[in-house]
């Protein structure tokens, strides 16, 4: 099957971590080990999967995060003469939007504002926004009540997709809006079950090859790691069957991951 056709099957962002101490003063160096750090990866799983002969397809995913544009006080008082208190008081200070490419493209919605009370549904004040469906997101992202949110940051994931087995592998480059290297993400696909609770224990250990591939190829010894799915995800999303908004999800908890690295 080719991989540019819609895929079926539990599928987890995993960030590659490294395990050396970073020097604050040596950024540039950082910079260009970890670029170069990449390019080695992405040769040794390829070499180790023995993809060389395999269609590989391009993958392009854009992250955006959205913040509020005035200080919080300011911010409620203009959100306020647009839209009653009660709607202010539900828009997220932050949110990102996740476009997925080739060959589908679809903008998901995830409010992070109050992350630790994401499944709480009692309190109608925080409610959050996490949506796949395209009228929803498009309703969402047109509303009075985040008139006033800009887009902070921009983060561009590219490279290939290939098949191997029971996988679909994607190895990504994640670039800022302006070209600065992140970091690198392992997407993995699990094609026998849709359900990634059931498969966690068999993308883990697919990250743990990829990780052993990509220490043996001589750059700074790390791994690909994934946050926790269960508490990232609301209950029903997580309980869902594999699809975009599980994705999206996991795409934002790797790129937090990234951004917090060193």
């Amino acid at each position: 099957m080719s991989t540019k056709e819609k895929q079926r099957g539990a599928r987890v962002a995993f960030a590659w971590r490294t395990n050396a101490t970073v020097d604050s003063n040596d950024a540039r160096p950082r910079a260009d080990a970890d670029a170069r750090a990449f390019a080695l990866t992405r040769s040794k799983v390829h070499d180790d999967l023995n993809v060389f002969m395999t269609k590989k397809t391009s993958v392009a995913i854009v992250m955006t995060i959205f913040r509020a544009s005035a200080s919080e006080g300011d911010e409620l008082e203009r959100r306020e003469r647009a839209v009653s208190a009660e709607r202010a008081r539900r828009v997220p200070d932050e949110f990102a939007t996740v476009e997925f490419k080739n060959p589908d493209t679809r903008c998901v919605v995830c409010a992070r504002q109050r992350a630790e009370r994401m499944t709480d549904v009692e309190d109608d004040t925080e409610i959050e926004v996490f949506s796949a469906e395209r009228e929803v997101v498009n309703e969402f992202m047109a509303s009075a009540e985040v008139r006033f949110h800009r887009a902070a940051r921009r983060y561009v994931a590219a490279g290939d997709a290939f098949a191997t087995g029971d996988f679909i592998v994607r190895l990504l480059r994640v670039e800022t809006g302006s070209g600065t290297y992140v970091g690198m993400i392992l997407d993995v696909l699990y094609k026998a079950t849709e359900d990634v609770a059931c498969a966690s224990v068999v993308l883990r250990e697919f990250a743990e090859f990829a990780s052993a591939s990509a220490n043996a190829s001589g750059i700074a010894p790390g791994a690909f790691v994934a946050s926790d799915f269960a508490s990232a995800c609301p209950l029903d999303v997580y309980r869902a069957p594999a699809g975009d908004l599980q994705l999206a999800i996991s795409y934002i908890e790797a790129l937090k991951l990234l951004l917090a690295k060193g």
